[in-house]
């Protein structure tokens, strides 16, 4: 049986270790980080599990305590946030966002492959939706390398539509995505 609760700072080498094994990126854009750019990423992904401004989702075999599945998004404001480095929301028109600025960007959604095609991907990003409409948020954003067909067709089943292809930090194209969760 899968149990799906919040992160905690106890489940920071998992996260970072989903983060730094980074299946669904062709390019390894981290090869030539320096120390302290490292240090950096650790502290955002740390920030993922004890900051306002995030949530964690993990999903586990009750059984064997075995974590087989995270979602994890960071809640925005595209009129007030800063951001230092390089995200696809920032190449979109002003329009496509809430007039409060407001949204979720989802940072990372991955699955053990062992427990894929299950509906677990699904759940875990039902999970973070239902996290932005408990916040007020109306509109929560991802990325996926063009290649990765079944992401794409995931969001695509779950509602998401594209707003832009292209590439974002590097010469690979990506495809964002929006979920509009306001009321019609």
């Amino acid at each position: 049986m899968l149990h799906l609760r919040c992160g905690t700072l106890a489940d920071f080498d998992f996260l970072y270790q989903v983060d730094v094994e980074d299946e669904g990126i062709s390019v390894d854009f981290k090869a030539d980080w320096t120390e302290k750019e490292w240090e950096s990423h650790r502290q955002r992904i740390r920030s993922l599990l004890s900051d306002d401004h995030a949530a964690t989702f993990i999903l586990e075999d009750a059984d064997s305590h075995c974590r087989v599945g995270v979602v994890c998004g960071f809640f925005r404001n595209i009129d007030r946030d800063t951001f230092p480095y390089p995200t696809g929301f920032g190449f979109l028109s002003r329009d496509i966002f809430p007039h409060d600025g407001r949204f979720c960007e989802v940072y990372q959604l991955w699955v053990d492959p062992a427990y894929r095609r299950r509906g677990l991907g699904s759940a875990l990003k039902c999970e973070l939706e239902y996290e932005c409409l408990r916040r007020g948020v109306g509109l929560i954003y991802t990325h996926t390398e063009s290649a990765n067909k079944h992401v794409i067709a995931l969001n695509h089943r779950l509602g998401y539509r594209c707003v832009r292809v292209g590439p974002i930090w590097d010469d690979v194209e990506r495809v964002s995505l929006v979920k509009d969760l306001r009321p019609a």
